[in-house]
């Protein structure tokens, strides 16, 4: 008899045509591992599928890829967030980048825009990119933007180990220097403050209550306002 009930409700509704709403291949906002032929996962935030947009993620020196997890809703508004995974294992299980392999570098990220750009249905501009480094992240991001300078032309910089200078950004359009309140900071300070008398775009931040590695209780609020700032001023 249950199938007797059933079944007129399923005509009705292929009658009237209704047909279930087909689901997003991804959620925007929720973390996500990513895999990748012949390389290390990667670490996945999605933006909604309108904003194609991709802020790429590299870690400190012996750190890891889902630091960005303080941030997430913050990068989902602004564009899906892709972390790498270093090359050179640490002896606590995590992982730091080469010092020389820049041009390898280089190809990882434009391999992960490819699968994420796939995994989102072609909704990913690999030419739409925010670069966004902490510490050796920050020091191999302004590599990557001095030898390919067209592929990265806004960049986050959070601790860089080395005062920014305007000869390593041939082509940016827009900078960003994070340093944390409880860290010593007058290099980042110095350097930025170089990069604007050269007649170039950039900005201090400061992350409040942080010290080096960390983006601090305000994470959200502080690279909201980060992103927002430098997608303003280079859009």
């Amino acid at each position: 008899m249950r199938a007797l009930r059933v079944l007129p409700f399923l005509l009705l509704t292929r009658i009237a045509g209704a047909e279930p709403e087909a689901q997003p291949a991804f959620e925007p906002g929720v973390p996500v591992t990513v895999p990748v032929p012949h390389d290390r996962p990667l670490y996945v935030v999605h933006a909604p599928a309108e904003v194609k947009r991709a802020l790429i993620y590299l870690h400190g020196w012996c750190g890891r890829p889902e630091a960005p997890e303080a941030w997430k809703h913050a990068a989902a508004r602004h564009g899906t967030l892709i972390a790498l995974t270093a090359e050179i294992h640490c002896p606590n299980g995590r992982t730091r980048w080469s010092k020389t392999n820049t041009g390898e570098q280089h190809e990882r990220i434009q391999r992960a825009m490819q699968v994420v750009r796939e995994a989102r249905g072609g909704a990913l501009d690999p030419s739409d990119v925010v670069l966004i480094g902490y510490s050796q992240g920050a020091a191999r991001a302004y590599r990557l933007a001095k030898r390919f300078p067209s592929f990265y032309p806004r960049l986050v910089l959070g601790g860089p180990p080395e005062a920014p200078a305007p000869g390593w950004f041939p082509s940016a359009r827009a900078i960003a220097v994070l340093g944390g309140e409880l860290e010593t900071t007058e290099s980042m300070r110095e350097g930025t403050a170089d990069l604007q008398e050269a007649g170039m775009l950039a900005r201090y931040f400061m992350i409040p209550a942080a010290g080096h590695g960390s983006f601090g209780p305000e994470a959200e609020t502080l690279m909201d306002e980060v992103l927002s700032w430098l997608l303003r001023v280079a859009p």
